[in-house]
């Protein structure tokens, strides 16, 4: 999980970190730790231009107990839609997050996330003056603090 993390921040090497990743989830398929491997493995796969399989590392993480599991899960694989010019499917799948029920502070931030998607889908549905003032209202209502959060909203 640490090759993965420090591949992604182009201190290692992706495939290498991959490889040992996919062999502890073969190995250890029970493990609480399988999940984070296979975001791990997602991230890794869209960091090399493999779209297919990081959308089904991150379909993968849709089999978890936990809300907040299955919802990044969907945030995710509607970032790698929307990345490969599937708007309508993106949206699709933001909007399972961004309508769900989050109960952790996570999980609500995953929602916001999901919020700004859907507004980069308006965008490109030539929606961009609504857009805008939601994204506003969301600045309104947030910790702008949050760096991951505010990232969304302003890249």
């Amino acid at each position: 999980y640490l090759m993965a993390q420090l591949a992604l921040r182009g201190q290692g090497d992706a495939a290498a970190a991959a490889k040992r990743l996919v062999d502890y989830q073969k190995a250890n398929p029970q493990s609480h730790h399988f999940y984070d491997a296979s975001e791990a493995l997602g991230q890794l796969a869209a960091s090399m231009g493999k779209v297919e399989a990081a959308a089904k590392y991150f379909s993968d993480m849709k089999s978890a107990a936990s809300t907040e599991t299955k919802m990044r899960s969907k945030y995710l694989l509607g970032t790698i839609l929307l990345n490969q010019g599937k708007a309508p499917e993106a949206r699709a799948s933001f909007k399972e997050v961004a309508d769900g029920n989050a109960d952790s502070p996570n999980g609500k931030k995953f929602q916001k996330l999901a919020r700004i998607a859907l507004y980069r889908c308006d965008v490109l549905d030539g929606k961009g003056d609504e857009a805008i003032a939601g994204l506003h209202k969301l600045i309104e209502d947030s910790d702008t603090a949050d760096s991951l959060l505010m990232a969304g909203v302003y890249n």
